[in-house]
């Protein structure tokens, strides 16, 4: 019995001075990197391959460097992947990779990564506000995922913008019929739909928005606005405190859910999210402040 246990542990110490090694030339690939020696820190690695080839540590460093020192996307892919399969629960990594599908122009492919890192992330020990980072990516690749809704979507805001609206329908109606997928044609025409006063069918275009995208702030704030204006306070809340949810250190969110619970009555929980509005630098809330007193 005496004689398992001194293997046992000799193999231990084995295996810890082994892994010891692996972090040593990681960190030494690490350094190379910063200084420019980014083939001798490709080198390391490889080394730290030798001895363990399950690191998913070894495969995220030199992912690293392929993608953002040596603008090799593609092999920063396939090392991504390889560390995302062998650590298929670390938030970090689908970030990385999701990185590299947007380099590579892939964006639906970006969006799940971004999407399934949020899911992860929370659960990770990161801080609460990297949540924003996120959710940022998220939208920018569905942005991009369909080209031609896109264009045309965008092209419809300038047309809002510039207050013709029964023309920038058209436009959106369009990006619909391309691709009835698009999120951000359904937010569009939701917002012209309510600065016409149009509000079921904004209500209709805002939800639809939202079932394909959750993260749509102009979806969120538009619902706000309309179930303000017609008193369904509660509606309004549900919807400012999602995305404050999403977004906790956005101040307008902050500041219109404050504005919806004095419109309710609640005046004291009002400005305890002007306060903290405030504290975040929105300067349009003092207004707020002075106009509704407690």
């Amino acid at each position: 019995m005496k004689k398992y246990f001194i293997i046992i542990v000799l193999l231990s110490n084995f295996l810890f001075s082994q892994q010891e090694k692996v972090y040593e030339l990681i960190n030494n690939a690490n350094l190379k990197a910063n200084s420019g020696k980014y083939e001798d820190a490709i080198k390391d690695l490889k080394m730290a391959l030798k001895i363990d080839k399950n690191s998913f540590e070894v495969y995220q460093a030199r992912g690293i460097i392929y993608a953002g020192m040596l603008k090799d996307n593609k092999l920063a892919l396939t090392d991504f992947n390889q560390a995302i399969k062998l650590n298929p629960s670390n938030g970090e990594l689908y970030i990385l990779r999701g990185r590299v599908f947007t380099e590579l122009n892939e964006y639906l492919n970006a969006y799940k990564d971004f999407k399934k890192a949020y899911k992860i992330k929370p659960k990770s020990g990161y801080d609460k506000y990297e949540n924003e980072y996120i959710i940022y990516n998220i939208n920018q690749s569905l942005k991009k995922s369909s080209p031609k809704a896109y264009e045309l979507s965008e092209d419809a805001m300038k047309i809002i913008e510039a207050k013709y609206y029964d023309k920038s329908f058209k436009y959106l109606d369009s990006a619909i019929v391309l691709d009835s997928n698009y999120y951000l044609a359904y937010a569009y025409r939701g917002m012209a739909y309510q600065i016409l006063n149009y509000f079921d069918k904004a209500i209709i275009d805002y939800n639809k928005a939202l079932k394909l995208n959750e993260f749509t702030d102009l979806a969120m704030f538009g619902l706000g606005e309309i179930y303000n204006l017609n008193e369904k306070y509660d509606l309004a809340i549900d919807i400012y405190s999602k995305l404050l949810q999403q977004k906790p250190k956005n101040h307008i969110a902050m500041r219109e859910l404050g504005l919806t619970y004095y419109k309710s009555g609640n005046k004291i929980k009002a400005h305890e999210f002007w306060t903290n509005s405030l504290e975040l630098g929105d300067k349009k809330v003092s207004s707020y402040i002075k106009k509704y007193p407690k």
